[in-house]
């Protein structure tokens, strides 16, 4: 791959996996009588927290409200060493809209918080409740490169654990990067086996009760990429079919209704590869590159919903 290729981050969500599915057997009790609990167990509630801006007003009252009840505001309790304004409820799995109340009549969005949702017409924040009833996973990075070092099993609120499951990886299959540790509950990872390059863990599973576990994706580079950090990218956006036709075998030469420039233009991966090779991309100064979905398109054209618009 060339210098210029290697500067280029293609984040193309294609993933060909290997799998590695992990029989996980129940821990035994010390005295070797019975199971034992599982280490790491989901809460039943969900957290919301508050911080005040910097130098910002401290208000003397915060409080919750949220789409589980408009009408019964849930006051928050402040933790006098942090700042810190919190509260926990016990909710089902679902999107909520809610919304910080400060002193009473002061309606603001959560600022940690970067999704929005409309409920009844008015925007909020958006709270995203998972089924903690089924098991999941976490990530542990190593402190010294940042790079993954365990994955931890975490078991369902009900008391489910993963029957069968473990990391799958994207790249192909490497004896001994992923070791099952059964007194700690959690993969060790040795990635001294891999290539340099992008790799992607996927964790899933079936949980002992049938149901699937909640799965964890993990994507991370290996090598001259290994630094590389989103909050630094410039992206690029690349409508594939409007870039640049690099294959004019592979157009749609057929006969198309679409209307006037709505038709196929040719544009393919081969294009896009083209303008990689040619230092298009790194003369930008860009180091990531956004696809729009691979996804087979219509043919033709319809009249949109107000019956006017094609």
């Amino acid at each position: 791959m060339s210098s210029r290729q290697k500067s280029i981050l293609l984040v193309i969500l294609l993933v060909f996996q290997s799998w590695l599915v992990i029989q996980v057997q129940p821990i035994s009790s010390a005295d070797g009588e019975g199971v034992s609990a599982p280490l790491r167990v989901r809460n039943t509630m969900t957290e919301f927290s508050w911080q005040p801006s910097s130098g910002g007003v401290l208000p003397s009252n915060v409080s919750l409200v949220g789409e589980w009840n408009w009408e019964v505001p849930v006051e928050m309790v402040m933790n006098t060493t942090t700042g810190f304004w919190s509260v926990e409820l016990e909710l089902d799995e679902g999107i909520y809209c809610y919304k910080f109340i400060l002193e009473g009549a002061d309606y603001i969005f959560d600022a940690s918080n970067p999704e929005r949702i409309y409920c009844d017409g008015v925007e909020n924040s958006l709270a995203r409740v998972k089924n903690h009833t089924r098991s999941t996973f976490s990530l542990e990075l190593d402190s010294a490169t940042g790079l993954p070092a365990r994955i931890l099993l975490h078991s369902g609120s009900d008391g489910s654990s993963l029957s069968t499951g473990g990391p799958q990886l994207n790249s192909g299959f490497y004896p001994g990067i992923i070791t099952f540790n059964q007194t700690t509950e959690a993969w060790d990872i040795d990635l001294s086996v891999l290539p340099e390059g992008k790799h992607t863990f996927h964790v899933s599973g079936v949980d002992d009760d049938g149901f699937a576990a909640e799965d964890l994706l993990i994507p991370f580079w290996l090598g001259p990429q290994q630094d590389f950090i989103w909050e630094d990218a410039l992206i690029y956006m690349v409508m594939t079919d409007r870039f640049v036709n690099g294959n004019t075998s592979n157009d749609d030469n057929s006969s198309s209704t679409a209307a006037t420039g709505a038709g196929w233009q040719g544009g393919d991966f081969a294009g896009i590869t083209e303008m990689i090779d040619s230092g298009y991309f790194t003369n930008l100064g860009v180091n990531a590159l956004w696809l729009t979905p691979f996804n087979s398109a219509a043919q033709g054209s319809e009249m949109a919903g107000d019956g006017v618009h094609d």
